[in-house]
């Protein structure tokens, strides 16, 4: 994991042991999820659901 990410990796790899179909993590230090719309709406949903699980704790 990159040295500055504010999530926290055991978040991260929960989410890909729970759902390895919905999340992905790259050499490169990115995180991909898979979308079930594609609408400007949808897209904006999902990105927020993703990152109210990945915020640490002391900042939500």
């Amino acid at each position: 994991f990159h040295p500055r990410t504010p999530a926290s990796p055991d978040t991260i790899i929960g989410m890909m042991r729970s759902e390895p179909k919905n999340y992905q993590f790259t050499p490169d230090y990115k995180l991909v999820c898979a979308l079930k719309g594609t609408s400007f709406e949808e897209v904006l949903e999902t990105a927020g659901k993703v990152l109210k699980r990945l915020m640490p704790p002391d900042l939500g």
